[in-house]
């Protein structure tokens, strides 16, 4: 018997909510990382690509992940893909997505290159998610 996806329903239209929503994410962590605020940068970063993988699954399927584990979006983005999901940005997606609680829960500061790193991945994942949502 197969594992159930946790899903939550949307409307198609919010998939564009949730990009705009990822676009402020990464905005945001571009400010934090100018501003020194490294950490800040970082866990925006992530919750930067989290909002553009549901943006994507939400414009092509109606759904978003409502699982605890971060993780079981990347399946649910797979699924969506009438391609599948190109490996380097399932890469950057599984990066910043296994980073978080550390980011988020630990007492770890994180360093300026990788914040610098996050945000470059996060950047280029909500770029690529654009470009599926607003592909003809």
């Amino acid at each position: 018997m197969g594992k159930t996806r946790r899903v939550r329903k949307v409307s198609e239209a919010e998939g564009r909510r949730l990009l705009a929503k990822s676009e402020e994410f990464a905005d945001a962590a571009r400010a934090s990382l100018e501003a020194g605020r490294f950490t800040a940068c970082a866990l925006a970063a992530v919750h930067a690509a989290i909002s553009a993988a549901d943006a994507v699954t939400a414009h092509n399927r109606s759904e978003v992940s409502s699982a605890a584990d971060h993780l079981e979006v990347v399946k649910l983005l797979r699924d969506s893909l009438d391609r599948g999901l190109p490996a380097n940005n399932e890469r950057q997606l599984v990066g910043l997505l296994s980073v978080k609680n550390e980011i988020e829960y630990s007492g770890h500061m994180v360093t300026p290159a990788k914040a610098q790193t996050l945000l470059d991945q996060a950047t280029r994942f909500v770029a690529w998610t654009r470009s599926v949502i607003d592909a003809p």
